[in-house]
Parts: C-alpha cells; sequence; structure tokens
C-alpha cells in the first residue's frame, strides 16, 4: 500500500516538501507495531533511523538538502520526520493512528492519503507526478 502523508515544516518560517509518500509493506508494519509495543511504563515515543518513502516528488530530497530521516512512534500514532541542512526545526509528516494505517493496509488498499485535506492532498501528490512526466 502507498501510504501520502502530508508534511509541514515547526519552524514556521521553515520551507518544506508538501508531503512524504511510503510503501507500507508488510515489514515496515511490523517495525511500526514492535516500537508501538515498547511504547509503556514511563517510554513515551520511539524515534529510529528510517530509509523508506520520498520527501515531495522526485529530486525534492536533493534540492532542499534533507537528511537524517527518522520513524516515530507512540502509544497510538506514527509519523515520519527529517531535517533540511542549514534550516532551524524539522520537517514532519501529520501522526496517523496505528489502528487506521493498520486498516487501510490489511484492506488491500492501494493508495491512501493522510491529512486534514485529503482531497487536497491527492491533487497535490498527482501533480507532482504529472510533472515528472512532462
Amino acid at each position: 500500500m502507498k501510504a501520502v502523508i502530508k508534511a509541514h515544516c515547526t519552524n514556521e518560517y521553515g520551507d518544506c516538501p508538501d508531503f512524504f509518500v511510503v510503501d507500507v509493506t508488510a515489514d515496515l508494519m511490523e517495525r511500526i507495531e514492535q516500537l508501538n509495543r515498547l511504547c509503556q511504563n514511563g517510554i513515551i515515543s520511539i524515534t529510529a533511523e528510517c530509509h523508506e518513502g520520498q520527501w515531495g516528488g522526485p529530486g525534492v530530497e536533493e534540492e532542499m538538502r534533507l537528511f537524517g530521516q527518522e520513524l516515530v512512534v507512540d502509544r497510538n500514532f506514527v509519523w515520519f520526520q527529517i531535517y533540511r541542512k542549514h534550516q532551524d526545526g524539522h520537517i514532519e509528516t501529520e501522526s496517523v493512528l496505528i489502528k487506521t494505517l493498520k486498516a487501510d493496509f490489511e484492506a488491500g488498499k492501494e493508495i491512501v492519503y493522510y491529512g486534514d485535506d485529503s482531497d487536497e492532498l491527492q491533487i497535490t501528490y498527482e501533480e507532482s507526478l504529472s510533472e515528472t512526466q512532462e
């Protein structure tokens, strides 16, 4: 399943990609669930190195000089974050409820959009695909 997740910058003056897209595989889903199980007995969240996915359309990561991608899991949610060279703060995706991600994955959905306005996110994502085909 392909998950397209709305992204935002934690620095109000920062610039960032509009979305993060990741292939949710059985391995990634299991990793998220393993990290989620560790979030108990006072552990609020766990941050792990992550190499899956792409921020924005093709070439955006290099153009924006992004580095240090992380997967963050807490008791209920999962999100991804990354840093931009020479910019305060970081870039992160919207939080996705782990139960929702798992249900969508198990339902065999091909592509899912997560964000406060999934229709707008879909348009933005599809436009980025068409720009690379021109």
